[in-house]
């Protein structure tokens, strides 16, 4: 079968006007994260936070994690330092976990983590591109709130 190219990009040609004639004038709805007077149902703290883990090379990681809940919502930024890596990230409280989007300053690899806190502490599963595809777990540790320094 001869395929006729100038008939498929014309075809290829109508249809990608058409869909983007009928995305140019959607409005996103605005979604809204915060609540007025709610915290998070834990003890998730702003402050520091140590981690630790075993790397996708099976070496042992630690970490400093410095949290910090944007006041009056369920939104967290957040700043890691792993060795010589540094990360900077956004998170949300969401279903009693913490989930933050993150990205290695340098930007090469960005991932996605999200911690179960309990009594001080959390566990986290994260996972990273690039990176081997495996979900990976490390413990959080609270060391001390921004105000105690």
């Amino acid at each position: 079968m001869k395929l006729n190219y100038s008939c498929f990009t014309a075809m290829f040609l109508i249809i990608f006007s058409v869909t983007i004639a009928s995305t140019a004038d959607v409005t996103l709805p605005k979604v809204k994260i915060e609540q007025e007077n709610s915290k998070p149902k834990s003890n998730v703290a702003t402050g520091y936070w140590k981690i630790s883990g075993d790397a996708e090379e099976g070496k042992r990681y630690t970490g400093i994690v410095y949290l910090v809940q944007q006041p009056g919502t369920k939104i967290y930024m957040l700043k890691q330092n792993v060795g010589i890596q540094q990360s900077d990230g956004i998170g949300v409280w969401l279903d009693e976990k913490l989930v933050i989007s993150w990205k290695y300053t340098d930007n090469k690899i960005f991932g996605l983590t999200y911690v179960s806190f309990k009594n001080g502490s959390g566990v986290a599963k994260w996972i990273s591109l690039p990176g081997s595809g495996s979900i990976q777990e490390e413990n959080w540790n609270f060391l001390t709130g921004a105000d105690d320094e």
